[in-house]
């Protein structure tokens, strides 16, 4: 796992986390989870 990191405003911010990858009729597919999916349910737990 690792972080997704984008420039925002000359800024960097972590915007998600991979998750994983796998293979799906040859192709490779990348997952991730967004910062906010995962502050919204820190917030509940």
């Amino acid at each position: 796992m690792g972080a997704i990191i984008g420039n925002i405003g000359g800024k960097y911010y972590v915007l998600a986390l991979h998750s994983g990858s796998n293979r799906v009729n040859g192709l490779l597919l990348n997952r991730a989870v967004e910062m906010s999916r995962l502050d919204e349910w820190l917030q509940k737990n």
